[in-house]
């Protein structure tokens, strides 16, 4: 079906109007895109637009602009580069914040950890002397002292953690007067050859000696200063266990190339005390050292552990028997060598909060106490008391503590009492 010109009447007026608004749409292709009202166009509703510039031919459908699109990627990896930089930072500030706050943490909690030690340290030496008065003499740990604070049902305030560890340093060999059959004895326990522990004993031994003369086997005075670098031996009695690697021959039968130490350096520590002097304690004297006795003849093995593993300690618990006259348990040796009381002890209290830690430990003895503790009071103490001088008041307290404490009578002595670090 075909159509003439003349059944469609032309309005001259709204084609007019439709050509301009085409050529002005024309005319704005190459300019920035903008929104055109099309209410000049014909039959097209006012609120109707298209993007100018963005389109062919009226009628065709209108294409995307690129512009839009590259600038909207561009904010976006610019927020996500801001997002990565910001979570660094603000790990970086946590990391140092909690780094922060843990190291002021030690020193705001280290006043109450050691408050907490000392009230450890008070209630495991109640514990211990009260044993010492019902039984009549410290023994051993067999005792039941081993672990005062769960005897005595302390409970460590403000959720810190409170551990005690006793320690007899009585059962062990004294190093100050070691002899040296006895000195032999050990090395050979710790798998020396018999001329090599020969050479050890007498290194030891020059080292703590007073003179330069040295031993058969030994090494003193003027070998040490013609070393390279040269040194001088203490000539005393060892103070610590740093000195060991300092004696000629010590460094390589207890350290390997490296520099790490072999496990027979610690079995040597576990049999002498750097601070007792008397009896050996037979109660609680290390395997180590009755290895020794027994080398050196001085003990019956099997009469001891025949002795220590029958109840007959009087309790009625169970626990393993105390040891009340060395002869019994198997010792053959000199009397005063070997005895079975607990003369010295090292009480460690070790507290914890968190990651803040506070480590106490005392020397204690019973032998040799405060006199007040038997009754017998010095007179001095009362007078210095209630004296006054003519510089003030302080001297006059600082003199009453002193008194009082004298008059407190503690049953014990303490030689060395030290703070965050071993005795």
């Amino acid at each position: 079906m075909s159509y003439s010109a003349a059944q469609f009447p032309r309005n001259t007026k709204k084609v007019g109007t439709a050509r301009r608004a085409v050529r002005a749409l024309l005319a704005n292709i190459a300019t920035p895109p903008r929104r055109v009202q099309l209410s000049q166009i014909g039959s097209f509703r006012a609120d109707q637009s298209i993007q100018a510039g963005c389109c062919g031919r009226l009628g065709e459908p209108a294409l995307p602009s690129k512009h839009p699109s590259s600038k909207t990627g561009t904010v976006l990896v610019a927020v996500l580069v801001m997002v990565v930089l910001l979570s660094f930072v603000v790990v970086a500030f946590m990391q140092d914040a909690t780094s922060r706050i843990k190291y002021y943490g030690l020193f705001h909690n280290r006043d109450d950890l050691r408050t907490d030690a000392y009230s450890a340290l008070e209630t495991s030496l109640a514990v211990i002397n009260q044993f010492r008065e019902i039984d009549g003499q410290l023994w051993g740990p067999a005792q039941g002292w081993s672990n005062p604070l769960q005897r005595a049902g302390f409970t460590a305030p403000n959720g810190s953690q409170v551990r005690v560890r006793v320690r007899d340093e009585s059962g062990r060999f004294g190093i100050q007067d070691i002899d040296y059959e006895t000195l032999v004895a050990l090395f050979y326990v710790l798998d020396f050859d018999r001329a090599e522990s020969e050479r050890l004993a007498d290194c030891l031994l020059d080292w703590m000696d007073e003179d330069d003369m040295r031993r058969l086997n030994g090494f003193d005075g003027d070998d040490y200063r013609n070393l390279d670098p040269p040194y001088s031996p203490a000539n005393k009695p060892i103070k610590s266990w740093d000195e060991l690697p300092l004696i000629y021959g010590f460094k390589e039968a207890f350290w390997d190339e490296d520099g790490r130490p072999l496990p027979k350096l610690q079995r040597f520590k576990d049999a002498f005390s750097l601070y007792h002097t008397e009896s050996i304690n037979l109660n609680s004297a290390p395997s180590i050292v009755r290895r020794v006795l027994e080398e050196r003849g001085l003990l019956d093995p099997y009469i001891y552990q025949s002795y220590v593993n029958r109840d007959t300690f009087g309790r009625g618990n169970g626990e393993p028997r105390v040891i009340r006259d060395a002869q019994e348990a198997g010792y053959i040796g000199e009397g005063g060598r070997v005895g079975v009381e607990a003369s010295l002890l090292v009480i460690e209290v070790q507290v914890n909060r968190g990651e803040a830690t506070f480590l106490l430990n005392a020397l204690v003895s019973w032998s040799g106490s405060n006199p007040a503790a038997s009754g017998r009071q010095r007179p001095e103490s009362r007078e210095r008391g209630t004296q006054r001088d003519e510089s003030g008041q302080r001297q006059h307290q600082t003199t009453t503590r002193a008194a009082n404490a004298a008059q407190l009578g503690y049953p014990f002595k303490l030689h060395a009492l030290v703070e965050n670090r071993k005795i």
